[in-house]
């Protein structure tokens, strides 16, 4: 999983009419979409593509095998619609293919999506409020360069770290931390990376554990919708003093 690509939507919508609207081929997808059986609003879509096999293996292995050079092979994007959350997640960082997959919600959907985006403010909560250890900030268009970058462990106790946000808070774009959530697997604490600007998740290899579950990411989707919210917007909130 090397991202998703969070984004949201205004009009209400029913599953069961997602389910079938965007069951069947649509462009270059064969799209298979299913309610879930674990959350009454939400609907599982999935959409399969072919790619050739030799281009495949060497995009992947950096290998030629001529021999394959005509044969197809099957692959797929997995995305989720929430109607309660009004968030369409696809499971895939915003290329080409992303984008189609994105023209094609808005047309059954019949309206547009947007990227769930944050300002700096909302930043700063999940680094105080969602957040067990903050890793990386950046900040854009500052000083003259277009990006300037802070890394290091445990960012949320680092006085410089605090002395950057207080003076640019309106420019914190990105940030990578471990998330505050209930984990499925003990010990599994792992990182993420926040584009508030184009509204995507990055998360950080493990070996042992390639796969997040659809549990966790749902909170942390639900965390980020919810500083998205209105309800969050009319709260007014100042960055505090370090405790």
């Amino acid at each position: 999983m090397p991202s998703i690509t969070l984004l949201k939507f205004e009009k209400d919508v029913k599953i069961e009419e997602v389910v079938r609207k965007f069951n069947g081929k649509k462009d270059i997808f064969e799209i298979k979409a299913k309610k879930s059986n674990f959350n009454s609003h939400e609907a599982i879509i999935e959409f399969e593509y072919e790619v050739n096999l030799e281009e495949e293996i060497k995009k992947r292995f950096g290998i030629e095998i001529k021999e394959l050079k005509n044969l197809k092979t099957k692959r797929r994007v997995i995305a989720f619609l929430n109607n309660f959350t009004k968030t369409f997640e696809v499971y895939r960082g915003f290329d080409y293919l992303c984008k189609k997959i994105v023209e094609i919600a808005e047309e059954l959907l019949g309206q547009n999506l947007f990227p769930l985006k944050l300002d700096g403010f909302s930043l700063v909560k999940i680094i105080r409020k969602f957040s067990i250890e903050t890793k990386q900030l950046m900040f854009k268009n500052i000083d003259g360069f277009f990006w300037k970058v802070i890394r290091g462990k445990s960012l949320e106790k680092n006085e410089i770290a605090w002395k950057e946000i207080f003076r640019n808070v309106n420019s914190l774009r990105v940030i990578s931390f471990r998330p505050k959530i209930r984990f499925l697997k003990d010990g599994t604490k792992y990182q993420i990376t926040y584009n508030a600007e184009k509204g995507t998740l990055k998360f950080s290899s493990m070996e042992d554990f390639r796969y997040r579950p659809r549990y966790e990411i749902r909170q942390i989707v639900f965390i980020l919708n919810y500083l998205n919210s209105f309800l969050n917007k009319t709260l007014k909130y100042e960055i505090p003093e370090r405790s």
